[in-house]
């Protein structure tokens, strides 16, 4: 489904994953840059809690599902997501 609406292209393997494609970033009304996004917390993210990832125009919701030490990132679900107006 994701795919059908051609606005990610689907990554395979074992650290697959999905990629927006141009037309995600037009429909959103997004620039392609690439944006580091910080996130704080006083504790540790661990697997299962609840994120809440925003901007002024996105709102992304969902859960940490793994996080990488090395290169200080996590990977995470998304729930829901929207945007907003």
């Amino acid at each position: 489904m994701k795919t059908g609406l051609k606005l990610v292209r689907g990554i395979p393997g074992a650290k697959g994953g999905y990629l927006p494609t141009e037309l995600a970033y037009e429909t959103l009304g997004f620039g392609q840059e690439v944006i580091d996004i910080p996130i704080y917390r006083n504790e540790d993210f661990k697997i299962g809690d609840k994120i809440t990832i925003a901007s002024n125009k996105l709102n992304i919701c969902g859960r940490v599902e793994g996080r990488n030490d090395l290169d200080n990132s996590l990977l995470s679900s998304i729930e829901i997501a929207f945007l907003r107006e």
